[in-house]
């Protein structure tokens, strides 16, 4: 987290129209202590560290952006989490995006790195390679009201015209409907040619599976054609079933040929992609922020951290989407931040109270 945390203190950016704000549910969270340490190494950058004891809304995330927005003081906020680490030119890139009066919006691609246990290779390989081809795809042909919560900036005036941070607080897909409310006021919402990283520690395989499943059903609450017919592109699955079905030597070389397919192209997606972005989103320019001290983009900060060796996890990640896929279907709840919540019509979020 350290890595992640000091990064938001050397942006190439003036520190006197920057003040970052830290927000904790208590005092008692680790995270407090560490931010502190960082910023008295930075006492020339504003910084707030804000305890959002409330529940302000369903959704913990929203309920704390609630409470740090009465301490805001400019005019244009930048949302992360402490598990980003984003690159210095990052301010400049988001403020020259919103200088543009028909942008409502930008947000940032990002890159899963970190721990390399199994459970952490499987969530890289399905956001690296799978995630980020399907969401530059709906970017390409035209699909330009969504946006992910790594990293998210807009104006203040914005936030207002839409409802404030309350129009979305019991929301499960955050993230999704403020990019929808923006777009649906008439801006635009832009996605950044610049990702960020975000660190994975090391979890459980059950821990895996409740982040992949509420992901899953935060997906299914806002697209759910899409969604369900996402099965169709999973050619693990298609193949194992092909060869367990036909049983002949023809299809059982047919099956092994797609898989060792799919892991190509699963692991050149994941080593290129998203480095591939810039030229992607914004093709007619290679985007540097303008600026005494900006500097080109560093694509190295997004890397692969997979080798050969973990790439037979692929199948077994196909064969895990599956599960969840299924899984997403039998049952309406899910769980974040150690609370556990039923999702209603459209993504609505319900506390579900547990017993003493």
């Amino acid at each position: 987290m350290e890595v992640t945390i000091d990064s938001f203190f050397h942006l190439n950016y003036p520190t006197d129209r920057v003040e970052i704000l830290f927000g904790v549910k208590d005092a008692s969270d680790p995270a407090l202590n560490l931010v502190k340490t960082l910023a008295a190494n930075h006492q020339n950058i504003q910084v707030q560290y804000i305890i959002c004891p409330e529940q302000a809304a369903n959704n913990p995330k929203v309920s704390t952006l609630i409470q740090l927005q009465k301490h805001a003081q400019n005019e244009i906020y930048v949302l992360s989490d402490a598990d980003v680490r984003v690159p210095p030119d990052i301010l400049y890139l988001v403020v020259q995006e919103l200088r543009n009066p028909e942008t409502g919006l930008v947000f940032c691609p990002y890159a899963i790195v970190g721990d390399n246990s199994i459970p952490a290779i499987l969530e890289k390989i399905g956001t690296n390679a799978d995630f980020w081809a399907q969401a530059l795809l709906a970017h390409t042909i035209g699909n330009k009201s969504f946006a992910f919560g790594a990293l998210i900036g807009f104006k203040k005036t914005t936030l207002g015209k839409i409802g404030g941070f309350e129009r979305i607080g019991n929301f499960l897909a955050d993230d999704y409907y403020l990019a929808k409310l923006v777009h649906d006021h008439g801006l635009k919402v832009k996605m950044l040619p610049m990702p960020v990283e975000c660190f994975i520690s090391r979890q459980s395989l059950k821990h895996l599976w409740q982040h992949q499943l509420r992901w899953a059903r935060t997906i299914k609450s806002v697209q759910p054609i899409n969604y369900t017919l996402s099965i169709l592109a999973n050619t693990t699955f298609w193949a194992v079933l092909l060869g367990i079905t036909s049983q002949t030597i023809q299809a059982l070389i047919t099956a092994i040929a797609i898989i060792t397919l799919r892991i190509f192209v699963a692991r050149d997606l994941a080593t290129k992609l998203l480095r591939y972005i810039p030229s992607a989103i914004y093709p007619d320019h290679y985007c540097k922020p303008t600026g005494s001290n900006a500097t080109f983009i560093n694509l190295d900060l997004v890397r692969s951290e997979l080798s050969w060796k973990n790439w037979f996890l692929v199948p077994l990640r196909d064969l895990l989407a599956v599960s969840i896929w299924v899984t997403s279907f039998l049952g309406n709840t899910v769980i974040w931040a150690g609370q556990k919540f039923k999702v209603g019509p459209k993504g609505v979020l319900h506390p579900i109270q547990t017993r003493s």
